[in-house]
């Protein structure tokens, strides 16, 4: 019983952030990584992806992006106010139907709809972002977007996501981002008919118990899984008395919040045990 309470303490003190990892189904990868700035379209590795959001909290130490796929941007104005957008997904024709005061009205092939600027809504299946809109009718006007096929969010937290366009598997990978651009690095495989595989594995390193091996403190056929053992899904093993184990899932939110917790009734508990030696320490100075 002891052994576990150390393990779990440590596994509380020493776990590392989910890390994924991803292979193609054959072959290797390549990769590709270019800073998009807010409200601008650029292709990556074989991707045109479409920066409509992006924010960087330094105090919290996060930051996240708004992306959309497989994207266009287009600038409509009362002079030209119809384009065509080419796409791997296809070729889209955009239309600038009404402006006015309360509204923005976008026609994307055979339908339109009503839109609001700086807000993601989707016109006949695409992702519409409208990032400027100037003037209304009559007069002189000047609506600029971005067009693309969906939206993907990526943070600190989340960094990775696979999309697929054109029965082509793309990795996304957030590598860094401010309040004005992102970098974002593009994976994709050698073999574009290939499939990109996630592999997910969370690794505890450096907890020793007396030099024991983790077979001793759990049944070899058991892991740890979100804090608490469970049935086998990866293997357990030990290596130069330094504990490592793999599993598949693991909330680490929920461990942080715990700990942080934890701390805040032990500052709670500090804080009234000092307010209560405070009229002693009074008595002691007079």
């Amino acid at each position: 019983m002891k052994k576990i309470v150390i393990l779990l303490i440590g596994f509380l003190l020493f776990i590392n952030a989910v890390s994924a990892d991803y292979n193609c189904s054959t072959g290797s990868m390549n990769e590709d990584q270019k800073e998009i700035n807010i409200y601008n379209s650029k292709q990556i590795n074989g991707a045109s992806l479409g920066l409509v959001n992006t924010d960087e909290t330094a105090v919290m130490g996060k930051y996240f992006v708004k992306i959309i796929t497989d994207s266009a941007k287009f600038t409509l104005t009362n002079e030209t106010n119809s384009t065509d957008l080419e796409m791997k997904s296809g070729t889209d024709t955009i239309s600038l139907i009404n402006i006015t005061s309360n509204y923005i009205e976008i026609k994307v092939d055979s339908d339109s709809e009503e839109l609001n600027l700086q807000e993601t809504e989707e016109i006949n299946k695409k992702k519409i972002f409208l990032t400027k809109v100037e003037g209304v009718y009559p007069g002189d006007i000047l609506v600029e977007g971005i067009l693309g096929k969906e939206e993907v969010m990526l943070s600190n937290t989340l960094p990775t996501k696979v999309i697929t366009i054109k029965e082509i598997d793309y990795l996304l990978e957030l590598f860094s981002a401010s309040d004005n651009n992102a970098i974002i690095i593009v994976k994709k495989c050698d073999n574009e008919s290939s499939k990109i595989i996630e592999i997910v594995e969370q690794i505890i390193e450096n907890i020793t118990i007396e030099n024991e091996t983790i077979s001793e403190v759990l049944p070899s056929n058991e892991t740890l899984k979100n804090g608490t053992a469970k049935g086998v899904d990866e293997k357990i093993f030990s290596k130069q008395g330094s504990l490592f184990v793999r599993m598949k899932e693991s909330n680490v939110s929920l461990i942080i919040l715990i700990v942080a917790i934890i701390m805040g009734f032990i500052i709670l508990w500090i804080f009234k045990v000092l307010s209560s030696m405070q009229p002693q320490i009074e008595d002691i100075g007079k």
